[in-house]
């Protein structure tokens, strides 16, 4: 994994809240309290960045080679991602 992305801060959901690796995670809502509203600005923030990548996720899982069980080579498969991924990048640009 290339350094810039090693280091970059991970964004989580609410499920991997005390996770060991350093997440950054929303802020869960105390048992019976409320959240301040600088909390749940922070949250709408982190949303708003993990969208992103969940739309990505789900444009590449539309392709059928990655969704479904890998039938080729195991050793072509990065090279299959890497096209469909570049197709995808292509289809957003000429959108």
């Amino acid at each position: 994994m290339p350094e810039e992305i090693r280091e970059k801060p991970k964004i989580a959901d609410k499920a991997y809240v005390g996770a060991d690796k350093p997440t950054q995670t929303p802020h869960k809502k105390p048992k019976g309290g409320e959240l301040s509203e600088a909390e749940k600005e922070a949250n709408r923030q982190i949303s708003r960045e993990r969208i992103v990548v969940e739309y990505g996720i789900r444009k590449v899982k539309g392709y059928r080679d990655v969704r479904d069980e890998f039938r080729l080579a195991q050793g072509i498969f990065p090279t299959v991602v890497s096209v469909v991924v570049g197709l995808i990048q292509f289809s957003d640009l000429m959108n």
